[in-house]
Protein backbone atom coordinates (compact mmCIF):
# COMPACT_ATOMS: atom_id res chain seq x y z
CA UNK A 1 0.00 0.00 0.00
CA UNK A 2 1.57 3.42 -1.17
CA UNK A 3 2.49 5.81 1.81
CA UNK A 4 -0.71 8.11 1.20
CA UNK A 5 -2.76 4.97 1.26
CA UNK A 6 -2.71 4.40 5.17
CA UNK A 7 -2.73 7.62 7.63
CA UNK A 8 -3.77 6.27 10.79
CA UNK A 9 -1.19 3.37 11.02
CA UNK A 10 1.64 5.97 11.88
CA UNK A 11 1.51 7.92 14.83
CA UNK A 12 3.34 10.64 12.82
CA UNK A 13 0.26 10.92 10.29
CA UNK A 14 -2.72 12.83 11.01
CA UNK A 15 -6.06 11.37 10.68
CA UNK A 16 -8.06 12.52 7.64
CA UNK A 17 -11.51 12.09 9.68
CA UNK A 18 -10.17 14.55 11.90
CA UNK A 19 -10.32 17.49 8.87
CA UNK A 20 -14.24 16.58 9.03
CA UNK A 21 -15.30 16.66 12.44
CA UNK A 22 -17.93 18.53 11.35
CA UNK A 23 -19.68 16.38 8.92
CA UNK A 24 -20.56 12.41 9.81
CA UNK A 25 -18.40 10.47 7.22
CA UNK A 26 -16.33 8.03 8.61
CA UNK A 27 -12.24 7.80 7.96
CA UNK A 28 -13.04 4.59 5.57
CA UNK A 29 -14.90 6.43 3.17
CA UNK A 30 -12.35 9.38 3.07
CA UNK A 31 -9.74 7.36 2.40
CA UNK A 32 -11.40 5.50 -0.29
CA UNK A 33 -12.07 8.78 -1.73
CA UNK A 34 -8.70 10.01 -1.09
CA UNK A 35 -7.35 6.45 -2.95
CA UNK A 36 -10.02 7.56 -5.54
CA UNK A 37 -12.05 4.27 -5.45
CA UNK A 38 -15.29 6.65 -4.93
CA UNK A 39 -16.31 9.97 -6.18
CA UNK A 40 -18.01 11.22 -3.12
CA UNK A 41 -18.02 10.48 0.77
CA UNK A 42 -21.50 11.98 2.14
CA UNK A 43 -21.56 15.33 0.93
CA UNK A 44 -17.34 15.18 0.67
CA UNK A 45 -16.20 15.59 -2.76
CA UNK A 46 -12.58 14.65 -3.70
CA UNK A 47 -11.78 18.12 -4.43
CA UNK A 48 -13.36 19.69 -0.75
CA UNK A 49 -10.99 16.88 0.41
CA UNK A 50 -7.89 18.48 -1.24
CA UNK A 51 -8.88 21.86 -0.24
CA UNK A 52 -9.23 20.94 3.67
CA UNK A 53 -6.19 18.95 3.38
CA UNK A 54 -4.50 22.05 1.99
CA UNK A 55 -5.92 24.76 4.24
CA UNK A 56 -5.45 22.12 7.55
CA UNK A 57 -1.73 20.05 7.00
CA UNK A 58 1.33 21.80 6.74
CA UNK A 59 3.30 21.55 3.44
CA UNK A 60 5.98 19.23 5.16
CA UNK A 61 3.01 16.82 6.59
CA UNK A 62 1.29 16.86 2.74
CA UNK A 63 4.83 15.38 1.52
CA UNK A 64 5.52 13.16 4.08
CA UNK A 65 1.55 11.67 3.77
CA UNK A 66 0.91 11.88 0.32
CA UNK A 67 2.26 10.57 -2.96
CA UNK A 68 3.49 12.44 -5.97
CA UNK A 69 0.72 11.23 -7.99
CA UNK A 70 -2.21 12.95 -5.13
CA UNK A 71 0.52 16.01 -5.11
CA UNK A 72 -0.07 16.59 -8.73
CA UNK A 73 -3.95 16.69 -8.70
CA UNK A 74 -3.63 18.63 -5.19
CA UNK A 75 -2.15 21.40 -6.44
CA UNK A 76 -4.65 21.60 -10.01
CA UNK A 77 -6.37 25.01 -10.63
CA UNK A 78 -9.52 24.01 -9.65
CA UNK A 79 -8.48 22.97 -6.09
CA UNK A 80 -6.31 26.27 -5.86
CA UNK A 81 -8.75 28.37 -6.79
CA UNK A 82 -11.51 27.07 -3.58
CA UNK A 83 -8.60 28.43 -1.20
CA UNK A 84 -9.84 30.94 0.97
CA UNK A 85 -6.80 32.51 1.68
CA UNK A 86 -5.03 34.21 -0.84
CA UNK A 87 -1.55 33.74 0.21
CA UNK A 88 -1.68 30.11 0.88
CA UNK A 89 -2.89 29.79 -2.74
CA UNK A 90 0.08 31.84 -3.95
CA UNK A 91 2.20 29.35 -2.27
CA UNK A 92 0.82 26.39 -3.23
CA UNK A 93 1.14 27.75 -6.76
CA UNK A 94 4.70 28.30 -6.17
CA UNK A 95 5.19 24.83 -4.51
CA UNK A 96 3.10 22.87 -7.77
CA UNK A 97 5.93 25.32 -10.05
CA UNK A 98 9.22 23.24 -8.34
CA UNK A 99 7.72 20.16 -8.38
CA UNK A 100 6.41 20.78 -11.99
CA UNK A 101 10.87 21.00 -12.75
Amino acid sequence: MPKSMNLETDPDKFSISSLFWDYEVSEEELQALLDNKIYQAGIVSRQRLFVRILESWSWYTILKNLDRSILQELLTDPVLMELRDEQLRENYLYARQVLSK
